[in-house]
């Protein structure tokens, strides 16, 4: 599901827009902060001015499912690395 998700600048923002057909959820980890957004499939989501400009760890799977791989800095590499699939929760 990454390769549908556009991370850019959005309203000035670091930021992603969905070009999946789908829902997903992105969550994703910035200087120790976890956040989990929902994108619908075409919109876009501005991140908070404190995580813009940090190095990003983030996931992407549809609504109801989650990373294989626990979502943490200890999983930091695999989830880098993209070695990790969606399942359901």
């Amino acid at each position: 599901m990454e390769q549908c998700i556009s991370w850019d600048r959005v309203e000035s923002q670091h930021g992603a827009r969905n070009l999946c057909d789908e829902e997903v959820v992105i969550e994703f980890l910035s200087k120790s902060r976890e956040t989990e957004r929902l994108v619908i499939p075409g919109k876009a989501f501005r991140a908070d001015s404190k995580l813009s400009g940090m190095p990003w760890m983030f996931t992407v799977c549809p609504v109801g499912y989650v990373s294989s791989v626990p979502f943490g800095a200890e999983n930091s590499d695999a989830i880098r690395a993209s070695h990790y699939s969606c399942v359901r929760r």
